[in-house]
C-alpha cells in the first residue's frame, strides 16, 4: 500500500513539473513577444523624433537658426555699442572714437583717388558718403571677427546687414583682372581716376616701360582718357609696352599669350608708310609684338578686318609668323591665301561697329596633343587632314567661347626660335602690315578694358574678367 501512494506521489510530481514547464515556456514566450513590440515601438518613435529633429522646421534647423538670430543680433549690438561710443567721444573725453570698416565716398573729381561705394541689387540703392563698409572677417576689438557683413552710419546711428552675394562693393584702383602673366592693363586701374591726369601720371599707372604716343591729355570722346573710357582717335594714338626682358620672353614662349578688348570700334585709318598717304584698307589693327619704331611687317599681331572700309560683318584676324606658309595652313581656321594664321568670323555672333563687344583670344602654350590625320577647317570652310602636335586656341565673344580650335605648334617654334629674341615692344592701337607696300593700321577705340597676358587663360578666368569688367562699366556709367 505504501509503495502504491509513494508511486502516485511521483507520478503527481512529475505531472506538476511538466505542467510548470509548460506556463514557464508560456511566460518567456510572451515575455519575447512583447520585448520585440516594444523595440518596435522604440524605433517608430526615435525614427518620428529624428524626422522632427531634422525636418525644415525641426528641434535641429531651429536650435540652429536661434544660435545664428543670437549670433546676428550679438554682433549688430557690438556695432550699436560702437556707435554710441563714437557719438559720446565726439563730448567726452578718454571715450573711444574709433570707427569700424573702411570709409565709402561717392565717385567723382574730388575723391578719383579714393571713393569707394556699395550698391544693393535688389533696391539698386547705393550708399556712400557717410557710411562704413565693415566686411565679414573684419576684426572686432574684444568681440572677435565679423561673422556678417554691415554698412554703418555713425551720425544717423543706422545699422544695416548686407545679405552675402546680394551686393557688390566697388572702390578705387580695384584690380579687375587676373594678376598672373600681366603685361598691360587698362581698366579701373586708370579710367576710374577720372579726367584731369598728366600723360606722365597715366603711364606710371600703366606700368615700367609703357608710353603713350598722341593721346589728347585733356581726354575726349575721341582720344585719350575720360571718366568711362580709354579712347583711340583711329589716326594716329597708339601706345607702347617695353617687353625684352629675358623672363618675359621665356614666359610668353613656355605658356603663350592672352589679348582681351572690352569696348567699341569704328574702324580706323590706313596710311602708307612710305608717303604717309591715306587709303582704304581691309584691316585695323589692335596690336602687335615687334621691334620699338621698326617699319618692318608685324609677324605676331592682331586684328579686326572689313571689306575696304565696309565695316558690316567683320571679323578678327591674327597671326604669328604667319610669313611660313608651310605650317600656317595646318592650323584650324587659317587662311589660305594670306599671312593670317587664323580668320574667325564674327558675322553671327553680336560684335557691330560702336557696339560694346568683350572679345578674348587665347593661346595656350603650356602643354600640347598628338593629332594624327585628323580633320581640320579653313577658314573658308573647307576641310583638311591634319597631323603632329598642336596648342589650344581659343576665342571668346562676350564672355562665350565661339571657336576651340587646334593652333599648330611648329608655327609657334619657328617664331619662339627664329624671331622672339630681337623683338623688344608691344604695340597697342595699330600694326604694320605688307599691301603693296608697308602701311600703318590703326583702329578707332573706345577702350572700357583692354588686357595681355603672357599665357593663355582658362575659361573660368576668361569668365571673371568679363563679368568683372562689365559690372564695373555700367557702374561707371551710371555715375
Amino acid at each position: 500500500m505504501m509503495n502504491k501512494k509513494i508511486k502516485f506521489i511521483k507520478k503527481e510530481s512529475v505531472r506538476k513539473q511538466k505542467i510548470m514547464r509548460k506556463v514557464n515556456y508560456k511566460e518567456c514566450g510572451i515575455t519575447l513577444v512583447a520585448l520585440v513590440i516594444t523595440i518596435i515601438i522604440l524605433l517608430i518613435l526615435t525614427g518620428v523624433t529624428l524626422t522632427t529633429a531634422l525636418s525644415q522646421n525641426g528641434l535641429f534647423k531651429r536650435a540652429k537658426t536661434t544660435v545664428e538670430k543670437y549670433n546676428l543680433e550679438s554682433e549688430r549690438e557690438y556695432l550699436g555699442q560702437n556707435v554710441i561710443s563714437v557719438q559720446l567721444g565726439k563730448y567726452l573725453e578718454n571715450v573711444s572714437s574709433e570707427r569700424l570698416g573702411d570709409e565709402l565716398k561717392e565717385k567723382n573729381i574730388e575723391n578719383s583717388y579714393n571713393w569707394h561705394i556699395v550698391k544693393v541689387e535688389n533696391t539698386g540703392k547705393q550708399y556712400d558718403n557717410g557710411w562704413y563698409y565693415v566686411e565679414k572677417g573684419t576684426e572686432l576689438s574684444g568681440y572677435g571677427n565679423a561673422n556678417y557683413n554691415w554698412l554703418v552710419n555713425y551720425e544717423t546711428g543706422e545699422i544695416i546687414q548686407l545679405e552675402e552675394g546680394k551686393y557688390k562693393s566697388w572702390s578705387a584702383g580695384d584690380m579687375l583682372a587676373v594678376k598672373d602673366n600681366l603685361i598691360i592693363n587698362i581698366d579701373s586701374s586708370i579710367i576710374d581716376k577720372g579726367t584731369g591726369q598728366s600723360k606722365e601720371d597715366i603711364e606710371k599707372q600703366l606700368g615700367t616701360g609703357v608710353e603713350l604716343h598722341n593721346f589728347s591729355e585733356e581726354g575726349t570722346n575721341e582720344s585719350g582718357l575720360t571718366s568711362t573710357s580709354f579712347n583711340f582717335d583711329g589716326v594716329d594714338d597708339y601706345i607702347t609696352i617695353q617687353y625684352d626682358k629675358q623672363e618675359q620672353k621665356e614666359a610668353l614662349s613656355k605658356q603663350g599669350f592672352t589679348f582681351e578688348f572690352y569696348g567699341s570700334w569704328n574702324l580706323g585709318n590706313n596710311y602708307w608708310i612710305s608717303n604717309n598717304e591715306k587709303f582704304n584698307g581691309y584691316c585695323n589693327g589692335l596690336f602687335y609684338y615687334g621691334i620699338k619704331d621698326s617699319n618692318e611687317w608685324s609677324w605676331f599681331r592682331f586684328g579686326i578686318v572689313h571689306n575696304n572700309g565696309n565695316a558690316s560683318n567683320p571679323g578678327i584676324e591674327w597671326s604669328v609668323n604667319g610669313g611660313y606658309k608651310q605650317c600656317r595652313e595646318l592650323s584650324d581656321y587659317c587662311h589660305k591665301s594670306y599671312q593670317w594664321n587664323v580668320v574667325n568670323s564674327l558675322s553671327e555672333t553680336e560684335f557691330e561697329p560702336n557696339k560694346p563687344c568683350y572679345i578674348t583670344i587665347t593661346l595656350d602654350t603650356s602643354k600640347s596633343q598628338n593629332k594624327n590625320s585628323e580633320n581640320g577647317v579653313y577658314s573658308d570652310g573647307s576641310s583638311f587632314n591634319k597631323s603632329g602636335e598642336f596648342y589650344s586656341y581659343k576665342c571668346y565673344i562676350n564672355g562665350k567661347k565661339v571657336y576651340d580650335a587646334d593652333f599648330n605648334k611648329v608655327q609657334w617654334d619657328i617664331f619662339t626660335n627664329e624671331l622672339l629674341n630681337s623683338f623688344n615692344c608691344f604695340t597697342i592701337g595699330r600694326i604694320n602690315e605688307e599691301y603693296e607696300n608697308y602701311a600703318w593700321n590703326y583702329s578707332k577705340l573706345n577702350c572700357y578694358a583692354l588686357r595681355l597676358y603672357s599665357k593663355g587663360l582658362s575659361e573660368k578666368e576668361v569668365e571673371a574678367n568679363y563679368k568683372k569688367s562689365t559690372e564695373y562699366h555700367a557702374l561707371l556709367e551710371s555715375n
